[in-house]
């Protein structure tokens, strides 16, 4: 499952407001704000319609919709990547599936990097900028994990 990063902001801003997911209804009365203004934050700038989103509503929204395709669109701007670091829950899986799993996708994102260098086209980097981010947000919970243990805070999560 590899992720695609926003060409434009107007579509991060569709993505995030999607409101197959969420109804338009539900985002505005999470936000505490008119549907018309998330209607209006959507427009193409060029249009009559358009309003900015404030930076202070960031936050919020993202929080409502549970989508960072905002944030994803501005990292890859910036030439960054930030990836979301997963609860790390020792009861969820042992030791040895964790290992496998990181395993797994290490030699994922090793293949697809093979076929992106034989064969550079816009698919082939796409899946292995994919499988590369999946790679760094395991990595990141395995940190977290190794944290977690040699601290022994995981005896206390269990």
């Amino acid at each position: 499952n590899f992720m695609r990063v926003s060409k434009s902001l107007n579509e991060s801003l569709k993505l995030t407001f999607d409101f197959k997911k969420k109804p338009v209804s539900d985002i505005a009365a999470e936000l505490g704000i008119s549907e018309n203004l998330i209607y209006r934050w959507n427009q193409t700038e060029d249009s009559t319609g358009f309003a900015d989103l404030p930076l202070r509503r960031l936050l919020p929204v993202l929080n409502a919709t549970n989508c960072d395709a905002i944030l994803d669109y501005f990292e890859a701007r910036r030439g960054r990547v930030a990836i979301k670091i997963p609860k790390v829950l020792a009861s969820k899986r042992n030791e040895s599936e964790m290992v496998s799993e990181y395993q797994t996708f290490t030699v994922t994102a090793i293949k697809v990097l093979r076929d992106f260098l034989n064969k550079p086209n816009k698919e082939n980097y796409y899946k292995v900028d994919g499988a590369l981010k999946v790679v760094m947000q395991e990595t990141a919970a395995i940190n977290k994990y190794a944290k977690k243990k040699a601290s022994g805070q995981l005896e206390m999560d269990l």
